[in-house]
């Protein structure tokens, strides 16, 4: 989402600092930004060595080979260390067994940054945790803020239940702009812009890198699955699906059913932060393992006729290019959201494994939605535009 905009801003001569923490670290580079990490600031760690500290013990378990050791550590160590400051080693300790890094919310960190930059506009995704604290510490120090809503909200999305919210929203689509006037937004903060991160999806060269990718593989004649997928870590979750389970067992249906179909062939690709954590398989002339830290997805998703997908963004982004999407609907992370792609007219409905091969084995007609009306290829101009009146006034 962010580095269509920086581009667009660019064009009007417009400087950004991209704060890209952990995974997001090396997609922006990989994306042409130069983006700054935890880092970059830990001249501003107080008591270094006893952040650094806490960041070894936690390091074991949360590496990931985008993120650099270094990176990790202090990552880890500055929000740990926060929690300690605030409510004492014990509470800190509990807090961690039970929310793990996913409850940190580095405020002090991020104020200590702004404060080091001094932007005239902060503008976020709308993620719960780094991307929420700066805009809190925007706020304080009278900073201008943006968040650019990335998907479909219900009036239960904890996105709706937050208690500070960016100066200026952008969102996908007016029915989300319904939702968020529902829950008492003033209708003149939010603007539909669409989502700046699908403007890529009509791009001539990213298509024709599709095209190149279907031909590498010996597809060009085949019919194309993608299995986007994700872990699943809803509480209700059944041990048999918990984590990597679901998505595994998903992954084995689909590669039993291409071992029959000569005339379709597979890919599968896991969450960018995930990936890394499920097993690969042998090699197979029409299955191929998408490995999210050197292939960009649109590429990939273009290069597919099929695209099956639990709540993932790439089920939207699949339906805006024209590709039939199967959404599972039975999964534990679209049953706990408060939307799906199905309910959404964005997707066909499967309620089972056996639905998904049943479905895949039909002629299913292809649902399609008109790109326009998600300003798919104008979303970043309309974002940036937003950004400059912020800027301006």
């Amino acid at each position: 989402m962010v580095a269509p905009v920086v581009k667009e801003l660019a064009s009007h001569s417009v400087a950004c600092d991209v704060l890209a923490l952990t995974t997001g670290y090396r997609k922006a580079q990989q994306l042409g930004l130069r983006p700054l990490g935890y880092r970059d600031f830990r001249h501003l760690v107080p008591s270094l060595n006893e952040v650094l500290a806490w960041g070894d013990q936690l390091y074991p378990e949360n590496q990931h080979p985008d993120v650099s050791a270094d990176e990790s550590r202090l990552y880890l160590g500055v929000n740990y260390a926060q929690w300690v400051a605030d409510h004492g080693e014990a509470r800190a300790a509990a807090m961690y067994a039970t929310q793990s890094r996913r409850g940190f919310y580095p405020l002090t960190f991020m104020r200590a940054i702004l404060k080091e930059l001094k932007p005239d506009v902060v503008v976020t995704t709308n993620s719960t945790r780094s991307e929420q604290a700066v805009v809190e510490a925007a706020a304080g120090l009278g900073i201008p803020t943006l968040s650019m809503v990335d998907l479909f909200l219900g009036p239960n999305d904890p996105f709706c239940q937050r208690k500070l919210y960016a100066d200026k929203l952008t969102v996908i689509s007016s029915s989300v702009k319904q939702v968020l006037e529902s829950v008492g937004i003033a209708p003149s903060r939010i603007v539909v812009a669409g989502n700046p991160a699908f403007d890529g999806l009509g791009d001539a060269a990213v298509q024709q890198q599709a095209r190149n990718l279907r031909h590498a593989l010996g597809w060009d004649k085949l019919k194309v699955v993608l299995f986007a997928g994700h872990m699943e870590d809803m509480p209700e979750t059944p041990p048999a699906w918990r984590g990597r389970l679901f998505c595994i067992e998903v992954e084995a249906r689909l590669r039993e059913w291409i071992a029959r179909r000569e005339d379709c062939a597979l890919i599968v690709r896991y969450h960018p932060s995930e990936s890394h954590l499920y097993p690969g398989f042998a090699p197979h002339s029409r299955m191929h393992r998408s490995n999210p830290s050197t292939e960009p997805l649109h590429p990939t998703l273009l290069a597919s006729d099929f695209v099956v997908v639990q709540a993932s963004t790439v089920g939207l982004e699949a339906s805006l290019a024209g590709r039939a999407v199967l959404c599972l609907r039975y999964a534990p992370s679209v049953q706990g959201t408060s939307y799906n792609y199905a309910d959404l007219g964005l997707a066909t409905a499967i309620d089972s494994l056996d639905e998904l091969i049943e479905t895949l084995d039909s002629d299913t007609p292809m649902l399609r939605v008109d790109p326009e009306d998600y300003l798919v290829g104008q979303s970043s101009t309309a974002v940036c535009a937003e950004i400059l009146n912020l800027l301006h006034h």
